[in-house]
């Protein structure tokens, strides 16, 4: 991508939701050798695939921002297991995936998380049990307050908040998702224990869309992200539908 467009493509965040059409493959040709033998090594067909998607959604969309081909693109991992491109710092992207789908963010404006959910189908009780793992104690009691068939999606929807948040700190779950506060209108407050756990985010956006719920947030204000349906058998493209 040129540098005028870089520019022009600052202050906005790109979301990419690939739709797994049932018995139509994945094809990996555009993958590394590496990609291929970690697919190759998930115990799980299904874990695979949606692995392999991921890595066929982002080398075909950000193949198309940097200019080469999507199996020349390099992609690197960070040690908490973040995929970036080394050669790239002025680009960010994060995936996301969940039965039959994967999402892709990608940032042209600082560092960008995303999550997403199947809206429905959850085990309600197993979801109670996690509140006290996901939610500070104000947060619980106020989810509490909500009448018992509320309950379940009020929490789903804080929970892919809150991680959309932490992944765009860099380090998922492996920071605690308690200490994050999603406030009205996109904010995000924090408290933390260590300086390295407060990664910078600037404000999240969060919304139902095919059945599921997603979240992204970023580490610099942007405006209201637009999503890009795609369909495995399809050809990839940037160009909303």
């Amino acid at each position: 991508m040129s540098a005028a467009l870089l520019e022009g493509a600052k202050g906005r965040v790109e979301l990419h939701f690939l739709h797994l059409r049932t018995g139509c493959p994945v094809p990996d040709n555009v993958l590394s050798l590496a990609e291929r033998q970690r697919a190759a090594a998930f115990r799980s067909s299904e874990a695979a695939c949606l692995f392999v998607a991921g890595r066929v959604l982002c080398r075909n969309i950000l193949a198309e921002v940097v200019d080469c081909a999507p199996e020349s693109l390099d992609i690197a991992v960070s040690s908490e297991g973040r995929p970036y491109l080394p050669g790239h710092p002025e680009i960010d992207f994060n995936l996301s995936h969940t039965t039959g789908t994967v999402a892709l963010a990608v940032c042209l404006n600082g560092r960008v998380g995303i999550d997403i959910e199947r809206a429905e189908g959850h085990d309600e009780a197993a979801m109670r049990d996690l509140m006290s793992l996901i939610l500070s104690k104000e947060e619980e009691a106020d989810l509490r307050q909500l009448p018992s068939g509320e309950q379940p999606t009020a929490f789903l929807a804080r929970w892919v908040a809150k991680e959309a948040v932490l992944k765009c700190r860099g380090r998922g779950l492996l920071d605690d998702p308690r200490r994050v506060t999603i406030g009205t209108g996109g904010s995000v407050s924090s408290s933390c224990n260590r300086p390295d756990e407060a990664g910078s985010v600037g404000r999240f956006h969060a919304g139902r869309d095919y059945g599921h719920l997603w979240a992204v947030a970023t580490e610099n204000p942007v405006e209201r992200p637009a999503w890009h349906h795609h369909h495995t058998g399809d050809r990839l493209r940037r160009k909303h539908r």
